[in-house]
């Protein structure tokens, strides 16, 4: 993230370390300003994707698919289908 523009991803960096974390929605939230702001084009590459088993992470990972500037691409790799992430596909199941 810091390649991208210096200051990047602080803020979401500082929120994480919290001692008591905020709502993930809420951090990603700061991420996700950050990254529109900045306007450059980047991915976010996850790796072993089968390997998450917490649907929190899930949740987040959903709401970034959601809210992700124009310019963010995202690479998922898993060994296995992973849940549905995407909000539509994710009303759908309900």
């Amino acid at each position: 993230m810091r390649t991208l523009q210096p200051g990047v991803g602080e803020e979401f960096l500082t929120l994480l370390r919290l001692p008591h974390p905020l709502a993930i929605e809420s951090m990603l939230t700061s991420l996700i300003n950050d990254l529109a702001a900045a306007g450059a084009p980047c991915a976010l590459v996850l790796d072993d994707y089968h390997v998450i088993a917490a649907q929190p992470i899930h949740d987040g990972l959903s709401f970034l698919i959601q809210y992700m500037p124009p310019a963010m691409h995202l690479i998922l790799a898993s060994r296995v289908e992973p849940p549905c992430l995407w909000p539509s596909c994710a009303r759908a199941a309900r």
